[in-house]
């Protein structure tokens, strides 16, 4: 026997021998559709059965911007309160003795024991977002309307200081016309 005989001659590499159609893929997928079709359904059932089940949160939110007292000749604005003085009340809680005196709820156990509202402050501008979270809608609601009258109460007596200010002003210079 020849030597060369013995030993075949290595093939030639060819590179699309480790090609996988996609043909193949199709057939694949065709043959466990059932399966595929059945596994979509299960995921999408259990999802919307969660979905449901799970609690609705509600977030409400009110825009606080402060008021302005006075603008001054040179264009100054003086507000009654600081953005703040204001993000400091509510964040502190100085208000919500008044704001949970005043909530009606028709069963006792779904009266909040503490306020966890959240604040933020949009780019640009002067007002404060002021948010609560609450799976009763309606209690979200009672609680921005009262914070914002125990915030309007709060700064009343500044509101009733620049009025007299203003009124005396007028009356001075309605005077000063006069003569």
């Amino acid at each position: 026997m020849d030597k060369n005989q013995l030993d075949p001659q290595p093939h030639p590499y060819d590179p699309y021998e480790d090609e996988i159609e996609l043909m193949d893929y199709l057939k694949v997928l065709w043959k466990w559709k059932y399966l595929i079709l059945l596994g979509t359904l299960a995921c999408a059932l259990i999802a919307g059965i969660i979905s449901f089940n799970m609690t609705k949160i509600y977030s409400v939110k009110t825009v606080l911007a402060p008021g302005v007292a006075k603008v001054a000749g040179d264009g100054k604005i003086t507000y009654i309160a600081s953005l703040q003085e204001i993000k400091t009340l509510i964040e502190t809680g100085a208000l919500e003795p008044t704001v949970l005196k005043q909530i009606k709820v028709p069963k006792q156990e779904d009266l909040p024991e503490s306020l966890t509202i959240k604040i933020t402050t949009p780019k640009g501008s002067n007002a404060l977002e002021v948010a609560y979270e609450t799976s009763q809608a309606d209690l979200g609601l009672q609680i921005l309307t009262y914070l914002n009258q125990a915030l309007r109460q709060k700064f009343d007596g500044i509101v009733k200081y620049f009025h007299e200010e203003y009124d005396i002003q007028i009356m001075s210079k309605t005077s000063e016309a006069s003569k």
